[in-house]
């Protein structure tokens, strides 16, 4: 168990504590599921990264396993992509962009590369 994820875990327990009266208990805060130390040593609690990671986001939270998969299937790439649609229309459109980019958009099977040159 890493530091951070240890942390994480007693701050939930001590709020599941606080709200509910339960010790010893951590609740997933997206499906609600109960949790043991146990779980945490087992991997089945994974560190949530807010925004996802690939867009420089920490790990704020934990989540189980379920959630989080599930979160960076759907949330995590949707937030990704929005970035990524985000450049790509700087790339394109501002004048105010003083430096060279490059940006890639998919959608489906359509990919769209912009570049900007200085």
């Amino acid at each position: 168990m890493t530091g951070t994820r240890t942390s994480l875990f007693n701050r939930g327990v001590e709020a599941v504590r606080a709200a509910f009266g339960i010790d010893g208990v951590y609740l997933c805060p997206i499906c609600g599921q109960q949790f043991s130390r146990e779980a945490l040593k087992e991997g089945q609690l994974t560190l949530e990264h807010v925004p996802p990671r690939a867009l420089g986001g920490r790990g704020i939270i934990l989540t189980c396993k379920a959630c989080n998969n599930l979160a960076g299937y759907t949330v995590d790439a949707a937030i990704t992509k929005r970035a990524d649609m985000d450049r790509f229309g700087e790339v394109l459109l501002l004048d105010e962009v003083g430096e060279a980019g490059r940006a890639t958009v998919q959608v489906g099977e359509e990919r769209q590369e912009a570049v900007r040159l200085n």
